[in-house]
């Protein structure tokens, strides 16, 4: 009897610690998991941030060169300048068209890889063009794929960071875009006023070494950021959803969709016043140069680089009530409005007309320690600067939030074309109002102003944003029963 209570007991034991031991191996491997998806979000998000680096680089490169491009070709800078113009128009557009080729193809690494090796090619062949002709072409066929790469990397990022991630993260990715494009014009500034195909030479180097990241690429499944679908696309399953004429209507129908694209419309019409234009303002109204007027709106424009710090409070935030997401980019296109107007209206006369960057640096820097109001202008600007980097970002999220995996490449597509066509009619815009009012300075104001229009329309998505998303989940609820009811159909055959 002793015995077989010491085995009774010794069994007992034994079952104890082995359940013991597979919740602690439980316990581990939901670590691993979580530390894994960490590392692999990251590697992702790093790879996807150099490619949209590496391709922004062309946003701006030819700029500084317009003269000297100008003058091997025998044409005029406006020529040269409107090859600029071309190259972000066709940016643009070619968005929508890859945006829909992104949503219909399960393979994105193989589009990504396609557009970097195409454009590794353009760039090479237009350092070695001979007529201006072929330079035009093969900017624009640069810009026809590097338009491609930011719907496809939006695609995979929304489909690695969920509800709670995505505002921060398409934060970053604005910031590095921004940050390639400032990389763009400072090599054709360092190089391509002497030889600026060093520049495209540069450049390709750059775009090379993404398509190698690119090769290495862990492409997450589609929908796998979902809480409605993690679990059983984890499991091997596929998302077998492709976008229809049926869904592009619905996407059009959406009235959270038409409501971030009047957001973007209007908000596009009082960046593009400020961004364009006010280069010529500060220039005027301080009695400066225009490199002195660079540099200005330079130390304005690092506001932006603080954005990121911030931007995952909105999302902690945001993933509890959407609504305060949203008010709180209602806050940040004010914040934007009023700061960018009070820094042009502050901004006091500087009379300083230098030609040469070093000296520039160095007068600049002496007007800031020595004139107070220069430092008030230039801190209330780089809050405008600041609040404006919100707007894009949290836009973004909210498209990804409240439409299905397989139609978001060619959705953000569609906005941002309406974006570049709201950033043609601030230019104009503002071109007409200062003719009519005898003040570029003024008319810039105004057409900031229009922005408040942006700042009512977040406050009416927010109404409704909670809503857009459980819409948006029941939707994939329903799309995981099919999934599962396609499976159990399988096995019974």
């Amino acid at each position: 009897m002793r015995e077989v209570g010491f085995f009774h007991h010794l069994g007992n034991f034994c079952e104890q610690k082995s359940l013991q031991l597979i919740k602690l191996y439980a316990r581990v491997l939901v670590v691993g998991i979580k530390v894994y998806n960490g590392y692999r979000s990251n590697h992702i998000a790093l790879i996807c941030a150099y490619i949209i680096f590496s391709l922004s680089v062309f946003n701006y490169l030819i700029v500084p060169s317009f003269s000297v491009i100008g003058i091997e070709f025998n044409v005029s800078e406006a020529y040269v300048g409107l090859a600029s113009a071309t190259y972000l128009f066709v940016t643009g557009v070619s968005m929508l068209f890859w945006g829909l080729i992104n949503d219909k193809v399960e393979q994105r690494k193989k589009l990504l890889l396609g557009i970097l090796l195409a454009t590794l090619i353009s760039a090479l062949l237009t350092s070695l063009v001979k007529e201006f002709g072929e330079f035009l072409a093969y900017q624009i066929i640069i810009a026809f794929f590097a338009g491609g790469s930011y719907p496809i990397v939006y695609s995979i990022l929304s489909d690695v960071y969920g509800l709670d991630r995505r505002a921060t993260i398409f934060s970053i990715i604005a910031l590095i875009g921004s940050l390639g494009s400032g990389a763009g014009y400072a090599i054709g500034l360092f190089t391509g006023t002497s030889n600026w195909r060093l520049s495209f030479s540069i450049v390709a180097i750059l775009v090379f070494l993404a398509f190698l990241l690119t090769l290495i690429l862990k492409e997450p499944i589609r929908g796998e950021s979902e809480d409605e679908l993690k679990d059983i696309l984890l499991l091997g399953f596929k998302y077998p959803f492709k976008p229809n004429l049926k869904l592009y209507k619905r996407f059009l129908m959406n009235r959270g969709n038409q409501l971030l694209v009047l957001e973007i419309l209007f908000q596009s019409i009082s960046w593009s016043a400020f961004a364009v234009w006010s280069l010529y303002a500060i220039s005027k109204g301080s009695f400066s140069s225009i490199l002195i007027a660079s540099i200005l709106l330079a130390l304005i424009s690092s506001g932006r680089i603080f954005q990121p710090m911030l931007a995952p409070l909105v999302d902690m935030l945001g993933a509890k009530r959407p609504f305060m997401k949203c008010i709180f980019a209602a806050i940040m296109v004010s914040i934007f409005i009023l700061s960018t107007s009070l820094f042009l209206i502050l901004l006091p006369p500087l009379e300083i007309y230098e030609s040469d960057l070093i000296r520039g640096l160095a007068v600049t820097i002496y007007s800031i320690k020595t004139k107070r109001q220069l430092q008030i202008a230039l801190l209330i600007g780089a809050l405008g600067i600041f609040a404006e980097s919100f707007d894009q970002p949290l836009r973004e999220a909210a498209l990804a939030d409240i439409n299905v995996p397989e139609i978001r490449g060619s959705g953000l597509a569609l906005v941002n074309l309406i974006g570049l066509f709201g950033r043609s009619l601030g230019i104009s815009i503002t071109g007409f109002f200062a003719i009519y009012l005898g003040s570029l300075k003024k008319a810039i104001i105004s057409s900031l102003v229009l922005g408040l229009l942006a700042t009512v329309v977040w406050l009416i998505f927010g109404l409704k944003y909670a809503e857009y998303i459980n819409k948006r989940r029941e939707e994939l609820k329903t799309r995981r029963n099919i999934i599962l009811s396609s499976l159990r159909t399988i096995k019974k055959v």
